[in-house]
């Protein structure tokens, strides 16, 4: 499920990377990506991905567990922290 602030998946790898402690991901200007990897996948970390629960909340009314992305994603990485095999390594500073 979905919040309704629209993202770029490159907006998610920075909030994902930044919850890790991890560097923040390399920008490489579009002109140069087309060059690169394929039109759609420039698009894909370019444009943002317009998405909306309102249908959802109607129909059942329902309510996300986590009401944003980054809520999501703290609770994701908590758990992965405190699994026992985490799928994750720490970073070393």
């Amino acid at each position: 499920m979905v919040d309704d602030e629209p993202r770029t998946f490159a907006d998610f790898l920075r909030a994902f990377a930044h919850r890790l402690d991890a560097p923040e991901p390399r920008r490489v200007p579009a002109w140069l990506a087309r060059l690169l990897i394929d039109d759609n996948f420039v698009r894909l970390l370019t444009r943002p991905m317009p998405t909306t629960n309102d249908r959802l909340r109607r129909a059942f009314d329902w309510e996300p567990r986590y009401p944003t992305i980054e809520e999501g994603l703290d609770q994701v990485v908590d758990r992965w922290r405190a699994a026992d095999d985490p799928p994750i390594a720490e970073a070393s500073h």
